[in-house]
């Protein structure tokens, strides 16, 4: 698909204490494909998709601190640009966990190249040419840049740094109008079922935390609000109980299919939101590597609402 997986879901793990595994081997392994082009970076090998080519393009990546959406072969430059942050400040972080600062240090700034892909234009992220240029045509609706999603969710792939996506939106009040946008329609209902461009899609990986961001934004009643509302209405549990979040045309026109069996699906990615149902029912949600100790975020204990709040 797009960015480079391994590297958050390792770095995941080592926070909250696995190391049955290789430890030094693999973050080795991981920061050597971050930082030297392999043979296949500039392959359009099943592309768009599955593309052979791990970290595409990567050397015109560095130097330009972006994956530029016309020449990256990958599926998406703005895509690939949040994907490949999160992964590198992923791996800053189980660096300096792992005790090794200087690694850490060096890759740190990577984590924040999203934001080179952020549109001030129009407030959200957005393709980029190789020549500095945008896209033209840039909206919340287009999927052009991204992969399987559209700029209105994928806007929101910025767990890392949750504070300074706010700040580019205004601060914390008007990004969480902002997220209330992507959560509620324009009549204040719970669009969560998918098959709106512009509102959250259960159904897909690139935006299932976005309701967690909004305890980073300061109002976690939300959150808990917004994943009740989520797990209530939008899957079912157990056998013959089937996924009933709308289906909608995918990129390149292809359509994705519910699952089967409830939440748990047989394939990718309803196994993946099979995973995400367990934390939400678990009333958590992994917020990742960020500090020492692995840290989570709470959704659906009762909320204190502050009285004066609004909904």
């Amino acid at each position: 698909m797009t960015g480079d997986p391994a590297a958050p879901t390792l770095a995941t793990y080592y926070a909250m204490g696995v190391r049955n595994f290789d430890v030094r081997g693999a973050l080795d392994s991981l920061v050597r494909q971050a930082t030297v082009q392999n043979p296949d970076a500039l392959s359009d090998a099943r592309c768009p998709g599955q593309c052979v080519g791990q970290r595409p393009t990567l050397d015109t990546y560095l130097a330009l601190r972006y994956a530029a959406n016309d020449i990256c072969h990958c599926w998406g430059g703005a895509a690939e640009t949040l994907e490949r942050s999160l992964a590198d400040f992923s791996l800053a972080m189980w660096a300096r966990q792992a005790g090794r600062g200087d690694l850490s240090r060096r890759l740190r700034p990577r984590g924040d190249y999203w934001k080179n892909t952020f549109n001030p234009a129009v407030g959200y992220q957005a393709a980029r040419r190789a020549d500095g240029s945008w896209q033209p045509g840039s909206s919340p609706s287009t999927d052009i840049g991204f992969a399987q999603g559209t700029s209105a969710t994928y806007t929101w792939m910025v767990p890392q740094n949750v504070s300074g996506l706010a700040t580019l939106m205004g601060g914390r009040e008007a990004a969480a109008t902002r997220l209330d946008g992507l959560c509620h329609d324009e009549n204040g209902n719970w669009p969560v079922l998918g098959g709106n461009l512009l509102r959250y899609d259960p159904t897909n990986e690139p935006g299932i935390h976005a309701p967690w961001l909004y305890n980073g934004l300061g109002q976690p009643w939300k959150t808990q609000e917004t994943v009740r509302r989520i797990v209530d209405t939008a899957y079912g549990v157990g056998p013959g109980r089937p996924l009933r979040a709308i289906p909608r045309a995918a990129a390149r026109g292809r359509r994705r299919r519910g699952s089967r069996g409830g939440c748990a699906g047989a394939r990718e990615p309803e196994v993946g939101r099979s995973g995400v149902t367990a934390w939400e029912a678990v009333a958590a949600y992994p917020a990742g590597c960020h500090s020492r100790t692995a840290t989570s975020w709470i959704s659906r204990w009762p909320s204190r609402r502050p009285q004066n709040a609004a909904r």
